[in-house]
């Protein structure tokens, strides 16, 4: 149970944590932490996958927390795709 635990929450804290350190400075506060937000669903994805391998492998028993990081990733992306697509094109001629 502590794996699932440690899977749950260290690493997509660490992969938020990094996508947001990371992100250009150049642009607001929100932009970054939508455009960090994309960044850190897509890297989750990869996680899931990461620990699914792991979990048939029997090398890392993580119970559910591929499907549960999976759902709240996919869940993240359909939310913060539109507004980033906002952000991204049709904001960009106001700060032009």
């Amino acid at each position: 149970m502590l794996n699932y635990y440690l899977a749950i929450t260290l690493g997509p804290t660490i992969i938020v944590g990094l996508n947001f350190l990371l992100r250009e400075q150049k642009y607001s506060t929100f932009h970054r932490v939508v455009y960090s937000g994309i960044d850190s669903c897509i890297h989750l994805i990869f996680y899931s996958y990461l620990l699914g391998e792991l979990g048939l492998s029997q090398t890392f028993d993580s119970g559910w927390a591929f499907w549960t990081i999976l759902y709240f990733a996919i869940i993240g992306l359909v939310i913060l795709t539109p507004t980033g697509i906002y952000l991204r094109w049709f904001r960009k001629s106001k700060h032009s």
